[in-house]
C-alpha cells in the first residue's frame, strides 16, 4: 500500500526519489511547489470539465436527455468554475 501511494505521488511529480552512491537507502523528497502546482492542475480542470459540459449541453440542446444527464455534474461543479475565470 506505501509503495504504491510512493509511486502514485512519484507519478504525479510530488515526491522524487533520490538516493546516496554506495547507499541502498531510498528517500522520498517533497517538491516546494509540489502542492502549489497539484492544486493549480486540479483548478484548471475543473474549470475545463465545467467548459466542456457548457459546450456538450448546448450542443446537445438545453432540454434533450443528454443534457438532462449532464447538467448535475456542471452544476455540483464549485460556483468559482462556473463563472468566467479573469485573465492574468
Amino acid at each position: 500500500m506505501v509503495t504504491a501511494s510512493l509511486r502514485l505521488a512519484q507519478a504525479a511529480g510530488l515526491i522524487s526519489r533520490r538516493t546516496r552512491p554506495g547507499d541502498r537507502t531510498v528517500c522520498y523528497v517533497i517538491d516546494d511547489t509540489a502542492w502549489h502546482e497539484a492544486v493549480r492542475r486540479r483548478i484548471a480542470s475543473m474549470g475545463t470539465f465545467v467548459q466542456i459540459a457548457d459546450e456538450a449541453i448546448d450542443h446537445a440542446g438545453d432540454s434533450g436527455e443528454p443534457a438532462t444527464r449532464i447538467r448535475p455534474a456542471r452544476e455540483s461543479s464549485p460556483g468559482w468554475a462556473r463563472s468566467p475565470m479573469p485573465r492574468a
